[in-house]
């Protein structure tokens, strides 16, 4: 027997859930009672949650599709994130969105040092929202603080202002503005420390990110961006996606502030050069890295060709071929011993 569909003769079209496309997420709230969902054609849509009956759609809440949603604790207010950049807060009986937080631009602005450089995070891209920074999921966490996750991995803690006067406590009132949270989504790839006495460790993985973080708390400081190219997608991926393979710091580099360098050696054949979470510079080089090591002041890249040194930003040999197959390397402090 062919199984019916219950009501579907009742349904009008006007009482249809979503117009068109996908339905990307569906959340009870905690009691049961509500239930939401949200797709492809940006809208959002409330139903009883017992008998399922559709009673308010709520169209064009986000520009583009919505992916992700998520009630408060006590089910008065609705947290949605889409594909436009936005997370927004609903009233969960009217619908009415009582808050948005442009994530992308607070994402586009913490790659930039955190200024606000009068540059939209979408102007360089024919209007439309960077990859990176397309919002896919969010949630309540404890304190009923709001999260949205972007496609870059990145966690953005969205502050609540206090003049909302909201019918629940948030301890987001308590924020001053976003917090970013960043980590790895890839396999970590290579790592090392920076300047002693820093507590600074920096990581890198497969897909060409590196993040510094803080020794003492474990807790990420940010990513390295690279200045003076564009990171039109917001994915913060210095060597270009090509696995870093290996990281070193080097103390003494002709660094004014007596911060040190970190050099990072890719698969894109490139060697960066990076002062705290900025990446200043390249060089490029004749064949694959595979491995790095610095002394006092110079620095040693190896590659599936042979060797090459490095001072002060500068390659300052030839490509010094060996007569085996080197895996590792490793330079004296006085940087007059290669082993």
């Amino acid at each position: 027997a062919v199984p019916a569909v219950v009501g579907e003769e009742e349904v009008s079209e006007s009482e249809r859930c979503h117009e068109r496309g996908a339905v990307h997420g569906l959340r009870y709230n905690n009691e049961g009672s509500r239930l939401a969902s949200v797709g492809t054609d940006g809208s959002v849509c409330f139903y009883d949650g017992k008998g399922m009956v559709l009673e308010r759609r709520v169209e064009k809440v986000h520009r583009s599709s919505v992916f992700g949603c998520a009630w408060n604790e006590g089910g008065t207010h609705l947290l949605t994130c889409g594909a436009d950049g936005f997370a927004r807060l609903l009233e969960g009986s009217s619908g009415d969105v009582v808050y948005e937080w442009n994530v992308a631009e607070i994402q586009w602005q913490e790659r930039n040092g955190g200024s606000d450089t009068g540059e939209d995070s979408s102007s360089n891209n024919n209007d439309k929202v960077p990859m990176g920074a397309m919002q896919l999921g969010c949630a309540f966490v404890k304190g009923e603080i709001p999260i949205s996750i972007g496609f870059n991995g990145q966690i953005t803690v969205l502050p609540i202002p206090t003049s909302l006067d909201l019918p629940f406590a948030s301890n987001a009132s308590k924020l001053e503005k976003p917090l970013i949270i960043t980590g790895h989504q890839a396999p970590i790839s290579a790592m090392t420390f920076g300047a002693p006495g820093t507590n600074t460790i920096y990581t890198a993985d497969t897909d060409g990110v590196i993040v510094q973080w803080n020794g003492n708390t474990g807790n990420p400081n940010g990513r390295v961006f690279v200045i003076d190219e564009v990171d039109t997608d917001i994915l913060g991926k210095v060597h270009g996606g090509a696995t870093i393979s290996s990281l070193a710091f080097c103390q003494n580099d002709e660094n004014e502030d007596g911060k040190g360098t970190l050099f990072s050696a890719g698969w894109d054949d490139h060697l960066r050069i990076t002062r705290g979470t900025h990446c200043i510079d390249k060089l490029p080089l004749e064949a694959q890295p595979n491995a790095l090591s610095t002394g006092t002041a110079l620095t040693v890249v190896m590659t599936v060709e042979g060797l090459l040194l490095v001072q002060h930003r500068k390659i300052i040999s030839q490509l010094f071929r060996l007569p085996y197959r080197a895996t590792a390397i490793c330079l004296s402090r006085d940087d007059a011993t290669l082993y």
